[in-house]
């Protein structure tokens, strides 16, 4: 059983780690997961990191490489606009939004133009939450009867914003018709209770 956990980090040169440097350690706990938070990088850059174990007798060898490129997040995909009764309402799924950083959803809304978005504005904020969700919702309530709304979100993590997602639009409208109707002949006429 190791002691603890070394990790080292090297910067990115053409796809591959540069030098070699200590970073840090982390003490085993004995839990599943080790966690160590690296704060000396710079954003927009690709650091690679290993690390290895060790105990009064010595050091394991490195672990297998990894890289991380620290960059806004990636768009959300794919946004839902369902219209509800006066509402119309906003999904877009991000299951990794924890494990990428994300700190919050910015949703926006543009009214129809012969079949384009207009103006966009602020709509809303989503915080992320922990512990992480698959789908992030907000209900963009109070509409009038065929107004046509469109739909954008974007994500944010401490570097800055993602792309935005790709528009979607959707129409308040009147319930559908029912499809069918049933009805039955009973024994009796009367009421039994």
């Amino acid at each position: 059983i190791p002691d603890g956990f070394e990790v080292q980090r090297a910067p990115d040169m053409d796809g591959s780690p540069g030098a070699w440097m200590d970073v840090g350690s982390v003490r085993n706990l004995n839990t599943p997961t080790v966690l160590f938070s690296d704060a000396q990088v710079a954003p927009f850059k690709t650091y690679w990191y290993r690390v290895r174990s060790y105990n009064v007798f010595g050091y394991s060898e490195y672990s297998a490489t990894i890289s991380i490129t620290l960059a806004p997040p990636a768009a959300p995909f794919p946004l839902n606009a369902n219209p509800f009764a006066n509402r119309i309402n906003l999904t877009c799924y991000r299951g990794d939004a924890v494990a990428s950083g994300i700190d919050f959803f910015q949703f926006e809304k543009a009214p129809d133009l012969a079949g384009q978005p207009g103006v966009w504005m602020p709509l809303t904020t989503i915080p992320v939450k922990t512990p992480p969700q698959w789908n992030y919702a907000y209900a963009d309530s109070n509409l009038t009867l065929h107004a046509t709304w469109w739909y954008r979100v974007r994500s944010h993590n401490w570097i800055g914003y993602s792309a935005y997602s790709a528009p979607v639009s959707a129409t308040v409208v009147l319930p559908a018709q029912p499809l069918w109707l049933a009805g039955w002949l009973g024994a009796s006429n009367r009421e039994i209770g």
